[in-house]
């Protein structure tokens, strides 16, 4: 029998059995999960003892150190290294902007709602 004519068995079922089954399955999947869940656990513990007794002696850290030490470069090694030449950010004029030349004017820009005011007060 394979699965889907089971599922069909059980649809046919009454409610009370199709919920035996759903509790059923449900406690099973649980059940699965909670075994998991304990083995996972258990494996975390043996390796935090490990962790403790190597940190303890200190021979963990030393080797994760060295470790460390081979892995990453040291200032001279980028001391050594050729910086690329270049203006960082900074760009050079370029020839079409060098022949803009801005106008010079002597007016002073004004508004047009500034237009209708007297341009001298009357004396009172």
């Amino acid at each position: 029998m394979n699965i889907a004519e089971k599922i069909e068995e059980i649809r046919l079922q009454p409610e009370h059995v199709r919920m035996r089954w759903v509790w059923g399955s449900v406690t099973f999947c649980m059940l699965i999960i909670f075994a998991i869940w304990i083995f996972s656990i258990s494996a975390m513990f043996r390796n935090q003892k490990n962790v403790t007794e190597q940190a303890s002696d200190g021979s963990g850290i030393a080797q994760q150190l060295k470790d460390l030490q081979s892995q990453t470069p040291s200032l001279k090694d980028y001391a050594q290294q050729a910086l690329p030449a270049g203006n960082e950010g900074i760009t050079a004029p370029s020839q079409e902007n060098s022949d803009f030349q801005y106008p010079a004017t002597t007016e002073t820009p004004q508004a047009s709602g500034y237009s209708d005011l007297p341009t001298a007060s009357p004396a009172q």
